[in-house]
């Protein structure tokens, strides 16, 4: 019995050894792991902060791009669609032009349609007004005179009135119809006698009953040039 102890410690002693070079080991391979993945992992975010920078740029040169390339809309402005009220709450045929500064235009109701007018005199482009008592646009730089469908009647302005095409939209946005081109690039007075007799109370002006509104709008990114008059 005496000497089965000490025999048993030797026994022991081998397992001992072998474990703890176990756990050396797994420690040893622990720190390697950890030490290359602290390299990969800054390797990583570096990676991922210059793909991120570059995505940005790409995307920010896109947008550029498509500005460039897209002509720009506007809206209710010179140079884009302006709204010019309703059809039914327009003036009725033969009354006073009516001035839109912000679009660049007079809006005339005759018996033939709706007119837009640019509001530029064609000899050197002064803004003309609207003379009442003589039914006529007059120009106040140099004397041109134009009629009410804009016409020259006197100079020294040797071309008509530029105009710009007027649509019609049902109140969900739905194009109605537009401005008819003459010829030669000209535009004819736009129809709306029709609907105007179809609207609840039959004609425009303040009187006009209620229901779906038709709504009018001016292209001032169409100009169409004033025809040059003979000499």
């Amino acid at each position: 019995m005496k000497s089965s102890q000490p025999r048993a410690a030797a026994d022991g002693a081998p397992l001992q050894r072998v474990l703890r070079n176990q756990r050396h080991n797994q420690h040893q391979r622990r720190q390697q792991c950890e030490q290359a993945a602290a390299p990969l992992s800054r390797r990583g975010l570096l990676l991922s902060g210059v793909l991120l920078g570059v995505g940005l740029i790409v995307c920010r040169l896109g947008a550029m791009l498509r500005a460039l390339l897209s002509p720009p809309v506007h809206k209710n402005t010179f140079g884009g669609l302006v709204d010019a009220g309703t059809l039914e709450g327009s003036a009725s045929p033969g009354a006073a032009p009516r001035a839109f500064p912000q679009g660049r235009f007079w809006l005339l109701h005759n018996e033939e349609g709706l007119s837009a007018l640019h509001s530029s005199c064609t000899h050197l482009e002064c803004l003309f007004s609207w003379d009442q008592e003589q039914q006529l646009f007059v120009c106040p730089c140099h004397g041109s005179r134009f009629t009410r469908s804009g016409e020259v009647l006197n100079g020294p302005a040797r071309r008509n009135l530029d105009q710009f095409p007027v649509r019609l939209l049902a109140e969900e946005g739905r194009l109605l119809r537009e401005t008819p081109e003459a010829g030669a690039g000209s535009l004819q007075p736009l129809p709306v006698a029709d609907l105007l007799r179809q609207s609840p109370a039959g004609q425009s002006g303040e009187d006009a009953g209620a229901g779906p509104l038709i709504r009018i709008q001016v292209d001032t990114a169409r100009k169409r040039a004033g025809s040059l008059i003979s000499s």
